[in-house]
């Protein structure tokens, strides 16, 4: 267990994924799409970082979405994006493995799992199966963003630069 640096957090949905995975995809479509929704970013303590990284857990938050990509496409993302070296096959097994079982003692009326690719190009379909699972109500226009999204968590903003599917 993590301690956060308040107590006073809470949001309506929770998102959870590894860095590179498209937790700012997740989160920009959160606070774009859907009315009334509580979304804060969260920093944990112990990590030094976002809550949106850690082991996905409803402890604070009512409902959580998990979001991962493929080894392939999160590599790239991470050497492309973070300018580090290529993650090894070994650690994305075990970082991966850790949020997937992280995921197996929830409830799973209240979280929410999908690949980032799925979203990508389901993405009206994933918002109504969101909005239905979680009993929450879409704004009337659904707008998925068409530009990559800087880092700003619950304050994403869209950069000039057109996001490219990647296949």
């Amino acid at each position: 267990m993590f301690h956060l640096n308040t107590s006073n957090y809470y949001n309506t949905i929770q998102v959870f994924g590894l860095c590179f995975s498209g937790t700012n995809f997740v989160e920009w479509t959160i606070a774009n799409n859907f009315v009334d929704i509580k979304y804060n970013n969260i920093n944990c303590i112990h990590t030094n970082g976002s809550l949106k990284h850690t082991k996905p857990s409803l402890d604070y938050c009512k409902y959580a979405i998990i979001i991962y990509k493929h080894f392939k496409y999160w590599s790239e993302s991470c050497a492309k994006y973070n300018k580090f070296h290529r993650p090894s096959r070994q650690y994305w097994d075990d970082y991966y493995k850790e949020f997937i079982e992280g995921t197996h003692n929830l409830d799973k009326n209240k979280i929410y799992v999908i690949e980032h690719s799925s979203f990508v190009k389901n993405y009206h379909e994933i918002l109504v199966e969101l909005a239905n699972k979680f009993n929450l109500r879409l704004c009337e226009n659904i707008v998925q963003p068409t530009h990559r999204l800087d880092k700003g968590g619950a304050n994403v903003r869209q950069t000039k630069d057109i996001y490219r599917h990647y296949d």
